[in-house]
């Protein structure tokens, strides 16, 4: 049995999001297989489950508006999920959503926005004020407007408000195009197509699957072994590729078969709430105790 390392632990995580001990029971039931290992936390439903219940990430809310042609996704953040669903919060994210629209920011930075003056204030002056009123740090943590007066679009948000997609196409089917925003937040891929993949990160899967099949590769011809190492880094990239991934509701297609000859997905953008972002994690009873002392 392979001995099961800090490292394999690290990467696994970072590629599921499941839990710690989710992640050590899943390796050794794997025998240190990893491919194994992912498929058993997906078996259980673990991976998918930790997305949601061991956040790792600030709480908050999406944001989607589209106004003619144009669209904006935001991302506002809060500490808690109490103040996420405040009516206060939702009212200034989906108010700082149009202002965004309304005056057409897109190629200024986040922190040239944040001098801007909105309704009388700096937007910086806002949030500060919006931080006293609900207790706890709120942060605008990011945006992006889109002009789509050429091209389609569609919109996704998860019911939570946790997720939020953007896409745009031309020629593409309408239900068709929502079926793929729905499809990037379930999926979640990193690149449209395999052209976009950038080449260091062909060569690390390479090296990767180079190392991970040492043992399968042992006495076969070197022309082989490319064919089996290119096949798992084929296998890898299809599933952070849009256009490669299996389509969810029929899963004897990729999305790319999914369109006629003259359609073509142009860009997307898929946010989700904290992403990156480390969160301390709070006792429960701790955490009605400070909201408590801040209103006194």
């Amino acid at each position: 049995m392979k001995k099961i390392t800090i490292e394999d632990i690290k990467k696994l995580r970072e590629k599921t999001n499941a839990g710690l001990m989710e992640v050590k029971k899943a390796l050794q039931k794997a025998e240190g297989d990893f491919e194994k290992a992912i498929k058993w936390l997906r078996e259980k439903g673990l991976a998918n489950a930790a997305k949601k219940s061991d956040r790792v990430a600030a709480e908050g809310a999406i944001f989607i508006l589209n106004k003619e042609n144009k669209v904006v996704i935001l991302e506002l953040n809060s500490e808690t999920d109490f103040v996420a669903v405040n009516k206060l919060f939702i009212d200034f994210g989906n108010k700082i959503s149009q202002y965004i629209i309304n005056t057409d920011f897109k190629e200024k930075s986040l922190e040239e926005f944040r001098k801007t003056i909105f309704d009388g204030e700096k937007v910086d002056e806002k949030i500060a004020s919006l931080t006293t009123k609900l207790g706890e740090k709120i942060s605008l943590r990011r945006f992006d407007l889109f002009d789509v007066e050429n091209y389609q679009f569609a919109t996704y948000l998860h019911v939570n408000k946790k997720i939020g997609v953007v896409v745009i196409a031309k020629n593409v089917e309408k239900d068709l195009l929502k079926d793929i925003a729905m499809q990037i937040a379930a999926m979640n891929p990193e690149y449209l197509s395999l052209k976009d993949v950038p080449d260091d990160k062909k060569e690390e899967e390479y090296k990767i699957a180079q190392k991970d099949l040492k043992d399968t590769l042992k006495g076969k011809p070197e022309s082989i072994q490319e064919k089996i190492i290119s096949g798992k880094v084929n296998k890898v990239l299809s599933d952070l590729i849009l256009e490669e991934q299996t389509f969810v509701k029929d899963n004897s297609k990729k999305i790319k078969q999914l369109l006629s000859k003259n359609a073509k997905l142009i860009s997307f953008i898929r946010y989700e709430v904290g992403e990156g972002i480390e969160k301390k994690i709070e006792n429960f009873k701790d955490e009605v105790m400070k909201q408590i002392k801040n209103k006194e």
